[in-house]
């Protein structure tokens, strides 16, 4: 079971020095895209921010804090709205949408508030086509079997990740926001931690880098 955090409405959350993002070196402006850092992984549109210091922390060493602009267009994916429907359909349009459960009404909406929807939930078929990628992916990277599956699920999510976010930008959002589930910060249990995906830069202000 995933532990969803008491978080604060997005209205609260905007207009506030609260979003935070982790990365290895520091900027003076957002760059979106950001820079590609790995060719084998498959490349964000987006910049993430969480309102969780420690959270962020994981992506890298260098934590800036910034604010969501008064005027940004952010989807709260936590709500149920019209709007919310109309990505899920729009991202159900995926030629690969059968293979997986992600965009089903009954995974989509609780899935924002635990994170799950952000995690690829593949049906048996979908199993088998992400398997049946791995000798390509192996020849490809250069590594063995078991590392290319391990490529091949890190890259279907941030894949899914992607296509969400480039289906919400269609759209006309400045960004959107949920919870992403975290899986690393302790052993025992899922966390479900607020998440925000920004594809335009003038949504947010610049990035202040905090002292360690």
């Amino acid at each position: 079971m995933t532990q969803v955090p008491h978080t604060r409405p997005l209205s609260q959350l905007i207009n506030h020095p609260c979003w935070y993002h982790g990365t290895s070196s520091r900027f003076q402006s957002w760059q979106i895209p950001p820079p590609r850092k790995d060719p084998f992984l498959v490349p964000h549109s987006a910049i993430f921010l969480t309102t969780e210091k420690d959270f962020a922390s994981g992506a890298g060493t260098e934590i800036s804090v910034s604010s969501i602009v008064l005027n940004a267009n952010i989807l709260d994916c936590t709500l149920k709205s019209d709007d919310l429907e109309k990505l899920r359909l729009k991202a159900s349009q995926h030629p690969t949408n059968n293979l997986f459960e992600n965009f089903r009404k009954e995974h989509w909406y609780d899935g924002w508030i635990t994170g799950d929807v952000l995690r690829l939930t593949a049906n048996a078929a979908g199993i088998n086509y992400l398997k049946s990628l791995i000798p390509q992916q192996a020849d490809r990277a250069g590594v063995s079997i078991e590392d290319a599956w391990t490529m091949i699920q890190y890259n279907a999510t941030r894949g899914l990740i992607e296509h969400i976010c480039q289906c919400a930008a269609s759209l006309g959002f400045d960004g959107i926001f949920g919870n992403e589930v975290d899986r690393h910060s302790t052993s025992t249990q899922k966390l479900a931690r607020p998440w925000l995906a920004i594809f335009n830069s003038s949504a947010i202000s610049t990035p202040r880098w905090l002292d360690a």
